[in-house]
């Protein structure tokens, strides 16, 4: 039995040195450290208001903190409409997009780069068509909800937003995949929300990240649905 905690410290040892060697190669003085682009991509859809927004940020560097604000000389383009640049107060340079319209069934932001070469990002995500809560919904007997339209991806959230009469907010989340539509949430999951009524609606997410063509980058989407009165039971 003694032999077992001499071999593991033997091993912690080849280990260890080899982890240390492995550093000491990439951080050997005279090596250059890899740029990158860090691109940030956002779309936001509110259905009541048929209101699509859209945001793209882009940072160059070796890594995000020392990053510096990247701009293109043609702009960024989503949904082949020029965005509009904006620079915040921490001298990153952000393209916005703003306009009343139907939801679309791509997400595209395109650019060219400074040696003239297009690159193209784009995501989708499903809209919710519509929802319903079962009647008799309470904190005693949990809700169970119905979404319509397509069911939830793997790569989805989605996430039940509540809001009480002082407009305090509280919420649920599902996690996909979701082999249908039908959504149940058990009376521990709702001890946290008020009894009587409420103001409910759906958001549903998706995030996508990636590296390519020397991209790192992070594309999320968000789709608010329409607002839904309910009464929640003791």
């Amino acid at each position: 039995m003694k032999r077992y905690p001499l071999f593991f410290n033997r091993l912690l040892f080849v280990l260890v040195f080899l982890a240390t060697g492995l550093v000491s190669c990439i951080q050997e003085p005279g090596s250059a450290e890899q740029v990158r682009i860090y691109a940030d991509f956002y779309v936001r859809y509110l259905k009541p208001e048929r209101e699509l927004k859209a945001y793209a940020a882009f940072l160059e560097g070796s890594s995000v903190e020392n990053g510096l604000s990247k701009t293109f000389p043609g702009g960024v383009n989503f949904l082949a409409t020029a965005m509009d640049p904006r620079q915040l107060s921490d001298a990153t340079t952000r393209y916005q997009y703003a306009a009343k319209a139907n939801y679309p069934e791509q997400a595209l932001f395109s650019f060219l780069q400074n040696d003239g070469k297009q690159q193209r990002f784009e995501a989708a995500l499903a809209s919710v068509d519509s929802f319903r809560v079962q009647a008799g919904c309470s904190k005693s007997a949990g809700l169970n909800l119905e979404l319509f339209g397509a069911p939830l991806a793997a790569d989805e959230t989605l996430l039940l937003l509540f809001s009480d009469s002082t407009a305090h907010a509280y919420t649920l989340q599902q996690d996909g995949p979701l082999d249908n539509g039908k959504l149940q949430f058990t009376p521990q999951q709702l001890v946290h929300l008020p009894t009587g009524p409420l103001e409910l609606y759906l958001v549903r997410k998706k995030l996508i990240q990636g590296l390519r063509d020397n991209y790192d980058f992070r594309f999320a989407i968000e789709y608010y649905s329409d607002v839904l009165t309910i009464t929640m039971g003791e």
